[in-house]
């Protein structure tokens, strides 16, 4: 398995150097380090993992600002039903991660130490 990459986040070699893909438990412990000194962190998916990685963050991390920027309606929306899945982005939304729902990353570039993500908001 590998995560699905997002060609206008690769583009740029600047803003590539400060997106981390999860791709086994070593890069979960870099993610966790990062959120030690972080401010902010954003998780783009939906999925299970995205979900979990942002709900994980928020409970360990509650100094940091976790935002969640997802193509679906809800999280968990590509095997939940709709019901369920609004249940999961409330829950989400309840332990202080902000989620941003049917919006489409559509550019990014670095900002100071971070990297700002611009999105259009889908129908």
């Amino acid at each position: 398995w590998e995560p699905r990459t997002l060609p206008v986040l690769e583009n740029s070699k600047e803003v590539k150097e400060k997106i981390l893909y999860l791709r086994g438990v070593d890069d979960y412990r870099k993610l966790a380090s990062i959120c030690d000194s972080s401010k902010s962190v954003t998780i783009v998916g939906g999925g299970f993992l995205g979900s979990e990685l942002a709900y994980s963050i928020r409970r360990k991390n509650g100094d940091v600002a976790v935002n969640q920027v997802i193509s679906e309606s809800g999280n968990l929306g590509g095997v939940l039903p709709e019901y369920l899945s609004k249940k999961a982005t409330e829950s989400l939304r309840e332990t202080g991660v902000n989620v941003i729902t049917n919006a489409k990353i559509t550019s990014a570039r670095r900002k100071g130490d971070g990297v700002e993500l611009e999105s259009d908001l889908l129908d």
